[in-house]
């Protein structure tokens, strides 16, 4: 697996997280200083064709991932706006 690129079957991914570093203690300490901590999972992309039978029914529409995706992340990338200044109408599509 290249760094944001799975070329592999995504069941073969190896999804284990590494120890935490020396400062995520520290960090998670400061929830009770600064209310409760939000942690929002997600992907780049929430309209992979390839994670249909995986994370998405087989047989989803095109139309209905978003909804799938909804239902197990609370958060995707928005980077398309890094490349191009879409205009509104693009935008709400």
């Amino acid at each position: 697996m290249e760094f944001g690129h799975v070329y592999e079957s995504l069941n073969t991914v190896d999804f284990t997280l590494p120890p935490d570093g020396e400062f995520t203690a520290q960090a998670l300490s400061n929830e009770t200083k600064a209310g409760a901590l939000n942690i929002y999972i997600g992907a780049p992309k929430w309209g992979q064709k390839s994670w249909k039978g995986l994370i998405y029914p087989k047989l989803a529409l095109d139309k209905e991932l978003l909804g799938f995706y909804s239902q197990n992340f609370n958060a995707v990338e928005f980077g398309p706006t890094f490349y191009l200044i879409y205009s509104e109408d693009e935008i709400s599509k």
